[in-house]
């Protein structure tokens, strides 16, 4: 998806005329007739270095910060971050994280995740490198320390797997 100067001028004004995420996912369909998922309306809106202007507590955009880096991460880029030693099995309240055999269309490699709550999720890179992050539990949002463990263990994941 590429946006034209004046698109993302004018995404960058509704972001700081007090637009959310979701009001400015809706005006890029409406208005440009392009559809994003709220993940990837989140990464353009950090990609513009755009201020929302009621922003979310810190305690709600670190874990997003952190997404951004495991997204980062699955494309191959270096994040620094501190080493977490992983079990081959996880124990009881970590996060989980496999690869499908069968990947879905439009994606690179897919495969699930199981936070340490129990939540369960689908997790995908697609084609272009975007990362994809779908729990079954609508409008769930994992803990930045979940969320540090699942790019942690997805990165080893990929290592192991001859992909990093």
């Amino acid at each position: 998806m590429k946006l034209t100067h004046e698109q993302k001028n004018t995404v960058k004004r509704w972001a700081e005329e007090g637009a959310g995420l979701s009001e400015i996912q809706t005006r890029l369909l409406d208005e440009f007739s392009i559809r994003l998922s709220y993940m990837e309306t989140r990464f353009l809106v950090i990609d513009l270095e755009a201020t929302i202007k009621d922003a979310p507590s810190q305690e709600e955009t670190q874990p997003q910060a952190v997404l951004a880096d495991a997204a980062a991460d699955a494309i191959g880029e270096d994040v620094a971050d501190d080493e977490i030693e992983t079990e081959a099995l996880p124990a009881e309240g970590e996060v989980s994280v496999d690869i499908n055999p069968i990947t879905r269309p439009g994606f690179a490699v897919a495969g699930t995740v199981v936070f340490s709550d129990g939540i369960k999720g689908d997790w995908g890179v697609t084609v272009d490198g975007r990362l994809s992050l779908d729990p079954a539990q609508p409008d769930y949002r994992p803990t930045s320390e979940d969320l540090r463990q699942f790019q942690l263990k997805l990165r080893d994941l990929f290592a192991s797997q001859g992909m990093g």
